[in-house]
């Protein structure tokens, strides 16, 4: 989880799963990383803003991609194909573009979502099972710090399912 209020919330409602808090981008991950064991399985979870997805929706991230950042800053965003910049993590859910900053446009038609640690923790020589992403906002930083502090049973019910769906995938 990215922040200590996330990292609450995942521990009150998947207590029984060991949670590593990874700080905000890049710099973190990175740091966060590097002291993982890389014989154990890892799972993402983290919440993200999406252009189309109502708040509150739980999915899992089809494949992550890196935005350049100045691409974003004139709200042009591009695909990257390659497997340098795009890494497949399931046949469900949307596909996830990390930033470097809080995404406030998009020019994408279809539905997708937007954080800032996914693809830097899919780079990772670690063994990544899959990305649950909890849609937090819509392209709006307000809408974030609401939707985090009004968190629910329901909601986090899901996420447990979707962790036990890819757990089960992963045996």
């Amino acid at each position: 989880m990215a922040t200590k209020d996330e990292l609450r919330l995942a521990k009150k409602y998947l207590g029984d799963y060991e949670i590593v808090e990874t700080g905000v981008g890049a710099s973190n991950i990175i740091r966060c990383c590097c002291d993982l064991p890389r014989d154990e399985q890892y799972l993402s979870l983290g919440y993200c803003g999406s252009n189309h997805l109502p708040i509150g929706t739980v999915t899992k991230v089809s494949k992550t991609y890196r935005l350049f950042d100045e691409a974003m800053y004139g709200l042009e965003a591009f695909k990257f194909d390659d497997y340098r910049n795009g890494y497949e993590l399931s046949k469900d859910g949307y596909p996830c573009y990390t930033s470097n900053s809080f995404v406030l446009g998009s020019f994408f038609d279809e539905p997708c979502i937007y954080d800032m640690e996914l693809n830097y923790i899919a780079a990772f020589p670690i063994k990544l099972l899959g990305a649950i992403k909890i849609v937090s906002d819509n392209l709006d930083a307000k809408q974030y710090d609401e939707s985090i502090s009004k968190s629910d049973d329901e909601l986090w019910a899901e996420v447990r399912t979707l962790v036990q769906e890819i757990e089960a995938e992963n045996k």
